[in-house]
């Protein structure tokens, strides 16, 4: 009878572990060894190496390269790789918050710094098709870029940056990122609920603006970790000290979602509805299937080797790439610099 129990114990806890995950696989060798070397940037060590990734809700996988690339696909979990047509950015991505993504219409806006002083930086403005809607440019040549930000994406001419180095100064472009005016209101968390209605998160708590950030009033105390919001139809998630926190009248109110999660970094990312998310935290990736009422960890914390940081959980530069894929299991994971890898977890 002992034994019995002794195997059951043992039974139940290798189902309770995140151990059950299989081992981080490298799945980006395909993606390089088909990149054209960019001469501009030979000395880069960062170069032609990942610069942000994202994945689709389909699963499809979405690479910003470092340097003068097209933008790479793959709808086959990384086996083969496709260039978008015309569709070229220039600079270095910053990882996962470089990319800012719309999940009602599909729609994207890639953020890009500069790789040097005085180098151009290049990101743009996709609708769902991957076609171009606008160039995000930057206001000067001295300017170092943008290391995040959110466009309206009801109007995604508006579009909000994030000046990189300068790490709480925030930009307002209102003609598809040709031309910029400086925000006086300091923040390195911008966000985006339409054309007229802005936010901020600081370590004291959620900002918003009515008048394109103009004037911001404090509406939360929630400390934002995420550096933008998540938008949902209607309703806008942020990731935080507690857990992942919404609101669902444009930013002027915010609540806990469900169950505590604390130092919730990146996400949430959704699956294949509004209810299935994931997100990151320094202890690993958790899920939830009932719109974050309660979560299961699914693996520990992947730091991605051999890139900036060294893939380490960290608040102020979280310059790692996540992405989820719900129908087959898989957890994208790529450093600053570094390969792209996936893990498949039990479902």
């Amino acid at each position: 009878m002992k034994m019995i129990k002794y195997i059951f114990s043992i039974t139940i806890l290798f189902q309770l572990s995140p151990s059950y995950a299989q081992e981080w696989e490298v799945i980006s060798d395909n993606l390089f060894s088909q990149v054209e070397q960019d001469t501009a940037f030979a000395d880069d060590v960062l170069n032609r190496k990942i610069g942000a990734m994202w994945v689709e809700p389909s699963g499809d996988i979405f690479v910003v390269l470092n340097g003068k690339h097209p933008i790479y696909t793959s709808k086959n979990q990384g086996k083969s790789w496709q260039p978008l047509q015309d569709v070229v950015t220039r600079g270095r991505a910053y990882g996962t918050y470089s990319i800012n993504y719309d999940y009602t219409t599909g729609r994207k806006a890639i953020y890009m710094i500069v790789q040097k002083k005085k180098m151009p930086a290049q990101g743009l403005v996709l609708d769902k098709n991957n076609q171009l809607l606008s160039w995000i440019g930057k206001p000067a040549e001295t300017h170092d870029g943008w290391t995040w930000g959110m466009p309206a994406w009801n109007n995604p001419r508006v579009i909000i940056g994030k000046e990189h180095h300068a790490w709480v100064i925030m930009w307002l472009s209102k003609d598809g990122g040709e031309n910029w005016q400086k925000l006086d209101f300091k923040s390195r968390n911008p966000g985006v609920v339409n054309e007229n209605i802005f936010l901020a998160g600081n370590d004291d708590g959620i900002y918003r603006s009515t008048d394109q950030g103009q004037h911001y009033e404090k509406v939360a105390e929630f400390k934002t970790l995420g550096k933008n919001p998540v938008k949902y139809g209607d309703n806008f998630y942020w990731a935080t000290d507690q857990g992942v926190v919404i609101s669902s009248d444009e930013g002027a109110n915010w609540k806990l979602l469900g169950e505590p999660l604390p130092g919730v970094l990146y996400g949430p990312f959704f699956g294949q509805s509004e209810s299935s998310l994931l997100v990151a935290n320094e202890e690993g990736f958790y899920i939830s299937k009932n719109s974050g009422q309660s979560w299961q960890k699914v693996a520990d914390y992947f730091a991605p080797p051999k890139s900036a940081h060294e893939g380490a959980y960290n608040v102020v530069h979280p310059t790692n790439s996540y992405g989820w894929d719900e129908e087959s299991g898989i957890i994208y994971a790529a450093g600053l610099g570094g390969d792209l890898y996936k893990i498949q977890y039990m479902k």
